[in-house]
């Protein structure tokens, strides 16, 4: 696993002990474009406003044709349930269109999210 971290984040101490790999960034827009780079697929675990940020960015680069790297959303005792009713209901109300192809995909336990990366 490989870790992302500007400035910031390391001088508040919130670096992750478990990857194998750590790079330094200037800010959190280089953040998000290194883990984009760096990355096979995107992983998001329950989270807060970060999370959520990278996340949208992922997704949204990814319609625009950025990459084409999937995003997988770990849905852990439902934590994404109202961000999937919240997408619902985008597409509802036609603001995400019935063509759009490319959407983050939600899992519900580790186990999925693992037969989902290796397939």
């Amino acid at each position: 696993m490989i870790g992302v971290i500007p400035p910031r984040i390391k001088a508040a101490g919130r670096l992750a002990t478990n990857c194998d790999y750590l790079i330094e960034v200037n800010n959190m827009s280089e953040r998000k474009q290194r883990m984009r780079d760096e990355a096979d697929v995107i992983v998001c675990l329950p989270g807060s406003y970060g999370t959520l940020d990278e996340m949208m960015d992922a997704t949204s680069s990814a319609i625009v044709g950025e990459h084409k790297k999937p995003v997988y959303v770990l849905n852990y005792k439902g934590f994404y349930e109202p961000l999937k009713q919240q997408i619902t209901l985008m597409e509802q109300l036609r603001f995400i269109p019935e063509q759009q192809a490319y959407q983050p995909v939600f899992v519900n336990s580790l186990d999925e999210l693992y037969e989902k990366i290796e397939n």
